[in-house]
């Protein structure tokens, strides 16, 4: 398999349409006991999406396109730590994305390869789908 240059870390919005990409569809697991916690974020609309991007595309799982029920989302290897889930569309307009409490999962060894890659052990993979104001941002983030 060849890798493509592009990088799978910058936030940036994707220049393709949703639609015209395939990926892998996959779960989100969130708490059934709490509210929702995403602030508008994808967990508090769906239960699934789809991971794209070129680290899919290496481990040929680019199967499916995204759509409503599942948009699309993209793992960010972060050095020295694990990876997450992003928006695959950035907000300009706000501060994130930031960890909803959610993750996202599947029992597709595809996706075990790709959550082994980003340090996350073949497990479920964290959900930055939370996007605040960034009056929201400093008011929560600021010290007692």
């Amino acid at each position: 398999m060849t890798t493509n240059t592009r990088t799978t870390n910058a936030l940036t919005p994707n220049t393709g349409t949703q639609d015209a990409r395939r990926g892998l569809r996959v779960s989100i697991l969130r708490a059934a006991d709490l509210p929702d916690c995403s602030n508008g974020g994808i967990s508090g609309r769906v239960t699934r999406v789809t991971l794209v991007g070129d680290l899919v595309d290496y481990y040929a799982a680019a199967v499916l396109e995204p759509d409503e029920q599942a948009p699309a989302v993209r793992l960010i290897e972060r050095a020295g730590m694990y990876g997450i889930a992003v928006p695959d569309l950035a907000r300009t307009d706000r501060v994130g994305p930031m960890a909803s409490g959610a993750f996202v999962y599947s029992s597709d060894s595809r996706f075990r390869a790709l959550s082994a890659h980003l340090g996350c052990g073949g497990s479920a993979i964290p959900l930055h789908d939370r996007f605040e104001t960034a009056a929201q941002y400093a008011a929560l983030s600021s010290d007692y």
